[in-house]
Parts: C-alpha cells; sequence; structure tokens
C-alpha cells in the first residue's frame, strides 16, 4: 500500500485503520533502536548551553515515559487501526454491495429494453441522433451482414446436425 486512499470515506478509514496498525509494529522497533542522547555524561551536558541542556534533559524525560509506556502507545494504536480496519471494511463492503446491485438492474434494465427493438433502432438508440444518415448507413450494412453470417451459421448447423441423425 503506497499511500492512503482519499477517493472514498470509507476506503479512507481502511486506509487510516492500516497505517495505525502498521504503526503499532513499527513504534516500538523505532523506539529501541534509537539511545536519545542517554549516552551522554552530566559533565558533557554541563558543558552545553543552558538551552542545550535544558533541551536534551527534556528530550532524555520524554524519551523515557514513551519506552516506559511504549507498550500501551502500541496497543492502543494497534485496537484503534483494526476497529477502523474492520469499521471502514463493514461499511464499504455495505456501499459497494448497494452499488453492484443498482448496476445489475440498470444492466437488466437495458436488456429489456433492447428485447423490445428492433436493430435499427439499438443502432439508433446506440449511435444517437447527432451522427450523420451516412453513418447509420454504415451501421444498417454491418447489421445486415451480421445478420446474414448468422442465418448461414444456422442453416450449416441445422445441415450439420441433420446429416449425423440421418447416419
Amino acid at each position: 500500500m503506497n499511500k492512503p486512499e482519499f477517493s472514498d470515506f470509507y476506503k479512507f478509514i481502511t486506509s487510516l485503520g492500516l497505517l495505525l496498525i502498521a504503526f503499532a509494529f513499527l513504534l516500538p522497533w523505532l523506539f529501541l533502536r534509537e539511545s536519545f542522547n542517554s549516552l551522554v555524561s552530566v559533565s558533557d551536558i554541563a558543558t552545553l548551553t543552558p538551552t542545550a541542556q535544558t533541551f536534551i534533559t527534556y528530550q532524555q524525560y520524554a524519551s523515557l515515559w514513551i519506552i516506559q509506556n511504549i507498550k500501551l502507545l502500541s496497543i492502543i494504536s494497534a485496537v484503534l487501526g483494526l476497529m477502523l480496519l474492520f469499521c471502514g471494511i463493514i461499511l464499504w463492503f455495505r456501499k459497494q454491495r448497494k452499488l453492484d446491485t443498482k448496476e445489475e438492474l440498470e444492466t437488466k434494465k437495458l436488456l429489456y429494453e433492447t428485447k423490445k427493438m428492433e436493430p435499427e433502432q439499438i443502432a439508433e438508440k446506440w449511435v444517437g441522433k447527432t451522427h450523420t444518415k451516412e453513418q447509420l448507413n454504415i451501421i444498417e450494412n454491418y447489421i445486415q451482414i451480421e445478420s446474414s453470417i448468422l442465418i448461414n451459421f444456422r442453416n450449416a448447423m441445422v445441415d450439420q446436425m441433420f446429416k449425423q441423425i440421418c447416419k
């Protein structure tokens, strides 16, 4: 997964959940690898400016607190990530099911409408009224050729079946 998905809210929630789960595993690894200036001696800190001393002291205290609570932070991140992941998947699945049903109904409606139509009407509906009569003639010729091929194919199949039956 390269980046969070922003095109759909439910996909975004799912992506955010995956990122939080990954963060739960990544956080301990990152903090256990870093020294956080814990190896700096008191004499070295005393030679620094007061601002640098304050900064290093604050960094050491913050690092100590995070390391002491890293298990809790990882668990919270993992649980929140799992909740967002499952909520996002469930909500996205419900929405996708509705979209699939809508698409199926539209397809059935179009099939029902085209069953009643003649090939010329289908061509006119497909091409639209913005095209010229010349283009419509080309489509009609194509439909006639297609129809004759289908008729010849059916006749050949009937002849072949008749020959097999008569044997």
